[in-house]
Order: structure tokens, then sequence, then C-alpha cells
């Protein structure tokens, strides 16, 4: 799952929009959720480093699970070593109040986005495309974002949507 945050673009005046374009700095945070229903010691490298590599084209990367034992301190201690040595956080996601999920680790913020790899994933798969040409929209209006991306979802419509993916 893919993110932006747009929230500081609404306030800016065009002149500093545009001038964030020439020196290739957008005020745009881009973000990538790897989704996991449940993350156990025997599964946690293998789902931690699914979202270290769908991650490398963002500015914040996270690894959301539904399941995870807060109590399993081995677990946690191998989390707390995977997010220090790479830098992608964990939201701990609750199905029943969304609003409620936490981050249990919070992501590095990579400054640089891999620009090879957003070209790869633009070549390759036709939704990233018409992410990357919805994202450029961005920075003319905010009306423009919101005819192109999705809507913001109601707490109901989200647990719908979750629950489904789920299974």
């Amino acid at each position: 799952m893919v993110g932006l945050d747009v929230s500081s673009i609404k306030d800016f005046s065009k002149g500093v929009l545009s001038f964030s374009k020439q020196i290739n700095q957008t005020p745009i945070g881009v973000f990538s959720f790897e989704l996991k229903r449940k993350i156990e010691f025997s599964n946690l490298r293998e789902s931690y480093f699914q979202a270290v590599s769908n991650s490398r084209w963002t500015n914040k990367g996270y690894l959301v699970c539904a399941e995870i034992d807060q109590n399993d301190i081995e677990l946690l201690d191998e989390l707390g070593r995977l997010v220090n040595a790479y830098g992608i956080g964990v939201i701990k996601l609750d199905l029943v109040n969304p609003d409620e999920s936490r981050v249990l680790y919070d992501a590095h913020y990579n400054e640089s986005i891999e620009w090879g790899f957003v070209n790869y994933l633009f070549e390759l798969n036709a939704d990233y495309k018409m992410f990357i040409k919805a994202s450029i929209d961005i920075m003319k209006t905010e009306a423009l974002y919101r005819e192109k991306f999705d809507k913001v979802l109601s707490q109901q419509e989200i647990i719908t949507c979750v629950k489904g993916f789920m299974g």
C-alpha cells in the first residue's frame, strides 16, 4: 500500500511549490506499507525484508501487522535491531478500531528516493504508473489531488476494507 503526505502543500503558495520543484525537494512525503496478518519470530525476517524491498522508493516504509505478540521480548528485541539497521518502522494495526493502531517503531526518514527503482516500477506496473502521473498533479492544485486519488475512507470503510484484505 502506498501513501502520500500532502498535508503541508495545501497552505503553500504556488511560488513556494514551484521553487521546491526547481531544487528537487518536494514537500510531499511518500510512504509504503507492507501489510501482514501476523508477525511471529518464525516469519519476522521474511516479512521485514519484504517491507525493506518494497520501500526503497519511499521516504518512509512500514511493516503493518494485525497480530503481534507484544509480550514476546525476543521478537520485539529483534524488531528493534532490524529497525535500527534498516529503518523500516512497525505499526500494530487495530482491526476493530483503526484509529487505535499504534506505531511500535517509527521508520527512519529517507531524504533521497531511489529513482532507478521508481523508474523500474513505473515501467513494470500500470497502477504505479497511474500513481506517479497523478502525484505530479498534486503540485498543481488540491482539487486535482482529490480527483486522482482514492477517497479518504471513514472508519467503518477502513475496517471493512482491511478485514476483506486480511481474509
